[in-house]
């Protein structure tokens, strides 16, 4: 398990990269094509992971997190997100 934020707009998740797209556990959920996240105690299965930008995602970035949140990010220089969808029960 890696702790991590976590912002979700509903179908999808969004993880600030704070050390970059060439973590270990960034690199092994690219890998894999997703994992299981646990998110206010609830457990979800995010697939279709890709790195992205706050540029390329903003209206992503701008829903999922608070207004503050973002300030710190681009603050703290943060750019990168991983992007998961989330699966949905079929």
């Amino acid at each position: 398990m890696v702790p991590v934020l976590i912002a979700s707009t509903g179908t999808l998740l969004l993880i600030p990269l704070t050390f970059g797209s060439t973590s270990d556990w960034c690199r092994n959920v690219l890998e894999a094509g997703g994992c299981r996240v646990k998110l206010r105690g609830v457990e979800y299965y995010a697939h279709k992971p890709q790195v992205v930008d706050d540029l390329t995602a903003a209206d992503e970035v701008n829903a999922a997190f608070a207004p503050f949140l973002r300030i710190l990010l681009r603050a703290q220089g943060i750019h990168q997100f991983l992007r998961l969808r989330v699966q949905t029960e079929a």
